[in-house]
């Protein structure tokens, strides 16, 4: 934690800013007392005293006992306070819409998932109908206070309007996503990337500690990439950072949907592992593809593959070989445009330990093996521990810190209310 950037003693720093901080860092490594909270930030004590303070009245945190490894006197330590609080958050696929009732401490309260077909329409409708359903029978019948609804999708998103612009797995264009579930929903909606929830899922929840410069690379239909730099997610001047499966890595590949040939999507997603697989089962490259096929009702999954590759049949060990040497190519690339502290690889079938994500990292390695820049041999991989909850869990984040900055704006309009002159008082603005 020794890299936490250093704000609330110094005039830029606002009221706002400063109990956000305390609060991240209560949520992202709680339980902390008030001296860790001063340190890890740079407020003065007294300061951070008074954040601690406003943040238990407004119910965001609450004490989670003493500090267990302190001499003497133990101190107060403090954790976020879930309470009935929720938000209905969503990850859409190309096959399905899985949804989730989250707390502030990332508990999946509820979780359900809907198969779906593509095209604007039926998705849409498919996610109002779930959405409401969801809500009603869920937050309602728990008695919990819903605080928002947030969306990760894959693709382009105007993120002030929330739009969808461009999502080739979901063949959406120009989707005005934002505008219909508020017609729908009383409470904000967020609509983000779904590389962003997955970063966000990471910075909050996952185990990589306090690096500020990480990359997220999502394998799944598409290959997505959540970049953050001293803890912010980059977006890019047009929203489309961080596009890594449209760049085209082998001219003369296969045509992508974005119009392209050879885009690293193509290559080394799970739907082009799957996509290829089904083409050798049909043409009866492989028995064992071809039997797990039939099982399935003459179609395959990621897990099949996986498993036929596990079992070393020779076409399914060419085949996620191939793709996992493009990904590693994916991964360098990435490392030399970005030099992160880390980058993580996550995605719903993506798991730490399992052969495939072994083969990755032999890859990576391997082509590093002989470089002789230094900084090549700096950045950890590393693979998500959060497994299909990942962007659940990131997008909850967007609804909640909303909500939260809903409440200090309120708490600092009473604050500024209630102080002589119409000013906030010296310790509310930190020193």
């Amino acid at each position: 934690m020794s890299r936490r950037r250093k704000r609330g003693h110094n005039s830029e720093s606002t009221y706002i800013d400063n109990r956000f901080l305390v609060l991240d860092m209560i949520r992202r490594f709680a339980p902390l007392s008030k001296s860790d909270i001063a340190a890890m930030t740079g407020l003065t004590s007294m300061t951070a005293g008074n954040i601690i303070n406003e943040l238990c009245e407004l119910s965001l945190i609450a004490g989670a006992g003493v500090q267990k490894s302190k001499a003497g006197r133990k101190p107060q330590v403090y954790a976020a306070s879930p309470g009935s609080r929720v938000c209905v958050s969503v990850d859409l696929s190309s096959d399905d819409i899985t949804l989730g009732l989250v707390d502030v401490l990332g508990n999946l309260r509820a979780l359900n998932s809907f198969e779906v077909r593509k095209g604007d329409g039926t998705r849409v409708l498919h996610l109002i109908n779930s959405l409401n359903d969801f809500c009603v029978q869920e937050a309602a019948d728990k008695q919990l206070e819903l605080v928002g609804v947030a969306v990760a999708v894959p693709g382009i998103i105007d993120s002030e309007s929330g739009t969808v612009l461009r999502s080739v797995p979901l063949d959406w264009r120009d989707v005005p996503l934002r505008t219909v579930l508020e017609q729908i929903f009383p409470v904000p909606i967020c609509i983000g990337k779904e590389t962003h929830a997955s970063i966000a899922g990471e910075y909050y929840f996952g185990t990589w500690g306090d690096a500020e410069d990480i990359l997220f690379v999502n394998v799944g239909a598409g290959i997505g990439v959540g970049v953050m730099i001293g803890n912010r997610i980059h977006r890019g001047s047009s929203e489309m950072a961080g596009e890594l499966g449209h760049v085209v890595v082998d001219p003369s590949g296969p045509q992508c949907n974005c119009g392209n040939r050879g885009c690293l999507e193509k290559l080394a997603s799970l739907r082009s592992i799957v996509d290829r697989a089904s083409e050798a089962a049909a043409d009866g490259e492989s028995l064992l593809l071809a039997e797990m096929a039939e099982n399935r009702g003459g179609s395959l999954a990621i897990a099949d593959v996986f498993s036929a590759f596990e079992e070393e049949d020779p076409v399914a060990v060419r085949i996620v070989q191939e793709a996992a040497g493009y990904l590693a190519r994916g991964l360098i690339m990435l490392k030399r445009l970005f030099d992160p502290e880390i980058m993580i690889v996550g995605g719903n079938a993506i798991e730490d330990g399992k052969p495939y994500c072994d083969t990755v990292l032999r890859y990576f390695r391997e082509y590093l093996a002989n470089s002789n820049l230094p900084s090549d041999h700096d950045t950890a991989i590393t693979f998500s521990k959060l497994g299909n909850k990942g962007r659940l869990l990131g997008a909850s984040t967007w609804a909640f810190n909303r909500f939260f900055a809903s409440l200090l704006a309120q708490s600092q309009a009473k604050n500024v209310k209630d102080t002589p002159g119409g000013q906030c008082s010296a310790d509310h603005i930190g020193s």
